[in-house]
């Protein structure tokens, strides 16, 4: 708040949701603010980069994915002092209709509107030129796998069972790269804002990357699929 205070941002309170970043609601000239913040004490690289996520939202301003304005930075001073950025505040629901069981009562027509129109969004995404946009190594389909298998080596065994051997069995048939294209890294309802049958925003761009699209592709079929979560909601059907 301090920080936020002389660029006339204030009433800052903590936002549910966000667990690579502190997220904070906030107040500027009268209109609904959201911060999101390194967590302090390590170093903002990778996901924890805030400042990568904003350069981003700046990048794609413009370009056919509806996003949040970016309307200010601070690079703070690593790691006491964490980097920040402040972006609008869009209204929507991020519901994940497979999956949350605290339902909010949307009707099941509406949420299949919904992912029609997340599957538009995401092919926008996909067909801006990277190299128009942001300079970034490219990831290749292994890149990604690796990255992935780096990931679950850092998780209780038992959380996980049996990932070395699928890493072992798709490292044998990983396909030749498409793209490249930007790609969200998480793309799926739950980090979409929506109103009505309609994607507002596209949200929580912490694994952001340059790469193939199929990784976006993938998962956004993988969480529309009643057999990943097995859970039972109005929208198995």
């Amino acid at each position: 708040a301090d920080r936020l205070a002389p660029v006339g941002i204030s009433d800052v309170r903590p936002l549910a949701g966000g667990a690579s970043s502190l997220t904070y609601s906030a107040q500027r000239d009268g209109q609904r603010v959201v911060v999101k913040v390194a967590p302090p004490g390590v170093e903002p690289v990778l996901h924890r980069d805030v400042l990568r996520q904003a350069r981003l939202l700046r990048a794609l301003a413009g370009r056919g994915v509806p996003l949040p304005e970016v309307v200010h930075e601070d690079p703070g001073a690593p790691v006491e002092v964490p980097p920040l950025f402040v972006m609008t505040f869009l209204d929507g629901s991020s519901l994940e209709p497979l999956f949350d069981r605290d339902l909010d009562g949307t009707p099941a027509d509406v949420v299949h509107d919904r992912l029609h129109d997340a599957a538009r969004v995401l092919a926008r995404l996909h067909a801006i030129d990277p190299s128009t946009s942001v300079t970034e190594p490219v990831t290749s389909p292994a890149d990604e796998l690796e990255r992935w298998c780096r990931t679950l080596r850092t998780v209780d065994p038992s959380l996980v069972p049996g990932w070395d051997d699928a890493g072992d069995v798709l490292r044998t048939t990983v396909p030749a790269a498409l793209g490249p294209a930007i790609v969200h890294g998480d793309f799926r309802l739950g980090n979409l804002l929506a109103v009505d049958r309609r994607i507002t925003a596209v949200v929580d761009w912490e694994i952001w990357a340059v790469g193939d699209p199929r990784v976006d592709l993938g998962w956004f079929l993988l969480n529309a699929d009643p057999d990943t979560y097995r859970r039972a909601t109005p929208y198995v059907s």
